[in-house]
């Protein structure tokens, strides 16, 4: 549906996101993507609600993140940011981030994999983002 904006090759050949670089222009692909939902199938991007899992769930958040206003809003499952964290997200963004304690695919403390080359981030430290592009209130006690 949206192919151009998503060439071959780059972060894992082809097969997965590119929300950490790449070469690949993933917000511009989602923005491709929602255009033609809505001139094609009129569905406006305001009433879409982008959710993913695991890997899904990462390009959720980053999607989020960088574009908060190009949907109606995000769900991430069991996903969030890889390590380093982004430094701030823009906002504010309608989210609902949902994880599991026992989640052994991304553990709420995050992991490193391939041999220490990647390092999945830690979920609390991701929501501490959100809540300031939200201008959220301190936690409380």
């Amino acid at each position: 549906m949206a192919g151009s904006s998503r060439p071959a090759g780059g972060q894992g050949g082809g097969n997965s996101w590119a929300f950490r670089g790449g070469g690949r222009d993933e917000p511009g692909y989602f923005a491709e993507l929602f255009g033609l939902l809505e001139t094609r199938h009129g569905l406006p991007r305001g009433r879409i609600l982008m959710a993913g899992f695991s890997a899904g769930g990462f390009m959720t958040s980053y999607l989020a993140c960088a574009e908060p206003g190009i949907v109606r809003g995000f769900a991430p499952v069991s996903g969030g940011f890889w390590r380093p964290l982004p430094e701030a997200c823009a906002g504010p963004v309608r989210l609902f981030h949902t994880h599991g304690w026992g989640d052994m695919t991304v553990p709420l403390e995050g992991r490193y994999l391939r041999n220490g080359t990647l390092a999945q981030g830690d979920i609390f430290a991701g929501l501490e983002l959100w809540r300031q592009a939200n201008a959220c209130a301190a936690m409380r006690n």
